[in-house]
């Protein structure tokens, strides 16, 4: 008998319905079949169809993380929607995966809004781990290793003293001009700028560029990271808006990576200083032909763009860290001040080459990086394969993998943990040394770890040998500054040590202001 003749009398609904019913129940006990071997890490409970969409916060919940951590243990797994996240929250884990298992580990998430539609998926920290970033990272390696950025010296130390001048007639502006010192380094050493070039040119711009790709990554901000999809739809849609912004946003993004690069290129005849970018194109050993230049250039584009985001970023949330601490805790303060002045006897300022001799002044960097780590839940990598771990715990493939730093910065088993230490770092058993864990991990270690070390052991060292840095006077002020949580976000009062400490500055400005022969404008 036909179909057609089965619905003639009634009976093709009940025939198509016990079809339908026998695919369904056969697709689900092939799908329950499929997953008798796959044991996932143990997670939250998953709801039915959202999974664990209602657990994930929106914002950094470190008590939320820190619950799951001794509830589930090493590693901990949820699902929204079909997509996996993974989280790490011991070392052990994440050395086994991030470290180990580099090959599998490395990729980044896709960011649909920031990466694809901005053009940020081209930058070194957001673009895949493939062989273009492989050679990429070796040539940044060989910009920034330890002995190459010592050329680099004279340059942070000669605007870590303009930054201690700023102290001296603007300490109310302590973060404003900490922030415009910092930015001045990075485009000294990026692209070899004077600061007079960096003001005029180029530390606005970067300053408005880093807030549109602050709005572009915000969890939620944009549907279409949730709805890939949506990027298809034609822009004359209502709707819409968020297509305009994101061309908007690439053209920024392009023309900030783009304008000092070529900046650098149209002064590489004229003998310029020595920078990341001019190093980096002045070996022409690296290229095999004008594709190959072409296509190195634009990747040397991309990570100096990079450096500006990534450097300004975390150095000025640790050095913000350190004048809150510090006016907190005046004893650590004053044991730190009393190393330097036994080393230097008040006759000199500080130097990189110091660092070795103060061991006080190393360990309070440290404990500051430790006890405030700037992103605490790192930057989430991505499974490019199936994987499985420990006790046979299956991780698919296309996983969102997050480190929880913040747990290994205030492991259960320090003791103290949420106290500020500075001589933890000086026993015997040393903790962890933080800076292997807030640089990053494996194969996506940050390369301008070294740069960034440097810039914060000159800022924090001369501030402790010139100032002192005390709370803010006024009952309402001691209450914010208990309170705080975003670091830019308090008042203390810095004050110069004695007037002899005015005057070092002065005769330092005065008796040998490097004046780098940088780029002129």
């Amino acid at each position: 008998m036909s179909l057609l003749n089965l619905w003639t009398v009634g009976l093709a609904p009940r025939v198509l319905g016990v079809l339908f019913a026998a695919v369904l129940a056969s697709a689900v006990y092939l799908r329950s079949r499929g997953r008798v071997h796959k044991v996932y890490p143990p997670g939250p409970p998953r709801r039915w169809i959202v999974g664990n969409l209602l657990d994930i916060p929106s914002s950094v919940d470190l008590t939320r993380f820190k619950l799951w951590k001794d509830t589930y243990g090493d590693v901990v797994y949820l699902n929204a929607l079909g997509y996996s996240i993974l989280v790490l929250n011991t070392a052990r884990a994440i050395n086994d995966l991030l470290a180990k298992r580099g090959e599998n580990y490395s990729h980044r998430p896709i960011f649909v809004m920031s990466g694809e539609l901005m053009g940020l998926n081209k930058c070194m920290a957001l673009v895949d781990y493939n062989a273009r970033y492989k050679r990429l990272r070796t040539l940044t390696h060989r910009a920034l290793n330890p002995d190459a950025i010592k050329k680099y010296y004279p340059i942070q130390e000669e605007l870590t003293l303009s930054y201690m001048q700023s102290l001296v007639s603007k300490p109310d502006e302590f973060l404003v001009n900490l922030r415009l010192t910092l930015g001045r380094v990075i485009l000294a050493v990026t692209y070899g700028m004077t600061v007079e070039t960096a003001d005029s040119e180029y530390i606005a711009e970067a300053e408005d560029t880093l807030n549109t790709i602050g709005k572009a990554t915000l969890p939620g901000a944009y549907l279409v990271d949730l709805i890939p999809a949506l990027k298809f739809i034609p822009p004359w849609l209502p709707f819409t808006s968020f297509l305009r912004e994101a061309e908007a946003g690439r053209r920024q993004i392009y023309d900030f990576v783009t304008r000092p690069f070529e900046y650098v290129k149209r002064h590489m005849d004229n003998s310029p200083p020595p920078s990341f970018v001019a190093d980096l194109l002045a070996e022409r050993d690296l290229y095999h032909d004008m594709e190959d230049l072409e296509d190195i250039e634009d990747g040397i584009k991309w990570v100096a763009g990079t450096m500006y985001g990534g450097g300004m970023e975390s150095s000025f949330a640790t050095v913000s860290t350190f004048y809150l601490l510090m006016a907190r805790h005046p004893d650590k303060q004053k044991r730190a001040q009393q190393e330097i002045d036994s080393l230097l006897e008040g006759r000199r300022l500080p130097k990189i080459s110091d660092r070795e001799s103060l061991p006080y002044v190393r360990a309070l960097i440290q404990e500051v990086m430790r006890w405030h780590v700037v992103v605490p839940l790192g930057i989430a990598r991505r499974t490019v394969s199936d994987d499985h771990y420990k006790v046979g715990y299956y991780i698919p493939a296309d996983t969102v993998v997050v480190p929880n730093i913040w747990a290994l910065a205030h492991a259960d088993d320090e003791e103290d943990h949420t106290a500020f230490l500075p001589e933890r770092f000086l026993r015997t058993d040393l903790p962890t040394d933080p800076s292997e864990y807030v640089f990053g991990f494996g194969r996506r270690i940050c390369p301008g770890r070294y740069l960034a070390d440097n810039s914060l052991f000159l800022l924090i060292s001369n501030t402790l040998a010139l100032f002192d840095i005390l709370p803010p006077s006024g009952a309402s002020e001691q209450s914010a500054l208990s309170s705080v949580v975003t670091p830019e976000k308090f008042r203390c009062d810095i004050r110069p040590r004695s007037e002899a400490c005015v005057e070092l500055i002065e005769e330092a400005l005065a008796g040998d202001p490097l004046r780098t022969g940088l780029l002129p404008a």
